[in-house]
């Protein structure tokens, strides 16, 4: 929980930085106070996955299920409308409730994805890794079972208006990938759009 807290104090200062920033450009009226509590007319959406059995990974001891549920309650907090939890999914789980999300998206300022569970890079990228991801998996197999942050940020960013603010949060346990060296550092993604903040944590 305590790793939470963190997360929703750092989503507070971006929320904050992105509401003045918009006031800054006219886009916005009103307080600060108001903007990041729920009485804000800024429109927020969030998704949070939590991946914790795995069917050839280790399990994470049910933490990733138990953070993606108190990131939930906190980001209520903030006057976000977030989506039910995601658990235990499969890529292709992922990639549709994904989709529905970018969907959503597209009648909301603010949008932000959450994801606790094992995690890997792989030739520059950063992916979360689906239920079905094999034991000491190669790189073709973190492509072919995992999804990227660029997956994640190109699906977001079809949500339109240049004016809106894109937070990824990871909080995954990371995974060493045969032939990938240091499996443990997350990598920089190579290209970022200008709407979007990424946190990343590895435990």
């Amino acid at each position: 929980m305590n790793a939470i807290y963190k997360f929703i104090t750092v989503v507070a200062i971006l929320l904050s930085s992105h509401y003045m920033i918009a006031q800054d450009r006219g886009l916005i009226n009103g307080n600060i106070g108001q903007t990041l509590g729920s009485n804000t007319t800024e429109k927020r959406l969030a998704l949070c996955i939590g991946n914790d059995r795995y069917l050839h990974l280790n399990s994470l001891g049910g933490q990733p299920i138990n953070d993606a549920n108190d990131m939930t309650t906190q980001l209520r907090e903030l006057g976000f409308d977030v989506m039910p939890v995601l658990t235990n999914a499969s890529k292709n789980q992922i990639q549709s409730t994904l989709r529905s999300f970018a969907e959503k998206l597209k009648n909301y300022d603010v949008g932000l994805f959450f994801y606790a569970g094992h995690g890997a890079s792989a030739d520059g990228n950063n992916f979360i890794l689906s239920k079905d991801i094999p034991a000491q998996p190669f790189k073709a197999d973190v492509k072919e079972y995992g999804i990227s942050d660029q997956y994640i940020m190109d699906l977001m960013n079809e949500s339109g208006d240049a004016n809106k603010t894109h937070i990824l949060i990871y909080d995954a346990c990371r995974s060493v990938v045969r032939g990938e060296g240091n499996g443990q550092v997350w990598v920089q993604p190579s290209t970022i759009p200008n709407s979007f903040l990424l946190v990343l944590q590895h435990q």
